[in-house]
């Protein structure tokens, strides 16, 4: 009445070795993948960050310079502009340089430079960003001078 099963009639369900190495073979290489990608986009996030932050500095600087009296643009207003505690958002290490400087072909206009510079990063990566813009004395249209 107990009839056992032939060996041939049993079956074993489950996985080899050999199907359990390579799905984990998979595994590891897609977690790789994943996990490089995720470390790529963090650093690029912090790059463009650092960017962004610098070029919105100069940005300021230079809206600042556009509202000053034309008069009043000269190495003092630059030296009082290049305060590094008005941005502390700035990457570590920043330094701010900025440059009032005459035109040599028109003498009503004034080229403004900021050069925002930091250190932290990758040894490729943009330490530097640079803005310049000339700015006109407002009554340039009313005398017509050169």
């Amino acid at each position: 009445m107990n009839k056992q099963p032939s060996r041939t009639n049993l079956r074993r369900y489950g996985f080899t070795v050999v199907e359990i190495v390579a799905s984990f073979s998979i595994l590891a290489i897609v977690m790789l993948v994943i996990t490089q990608t995720t470390t790529w986009c963090f650093h690029e996030r912090h790059r463009n960050n650092n960017v962004f932050l610098a070029n919105q500095a100069g940005i300021n600087i230079l809206e600042e310079a556009r509202g000053t009296p034309w008069e009043k643009l000269d190495d003092k207003w630059a030296e009082n502009a290049q305060d590094i505690n008005r941005y502390k958002s700035l990457p570590l290490k920043s330094v701010i340089t900025v440059k009032v400087i005459p035109s040599k072909e028109f003498k009503l206009i004034k080229d403004v430079e900021v050069v925002v510079r930091w250190e932290s990063g990758r040894s490729f990566d943009p330490k530097e960003c640079k803005l310049i813009t000339s700015i006109a004395a407002r009554s340039i249209a009313l005398n017509g001078e050169k």
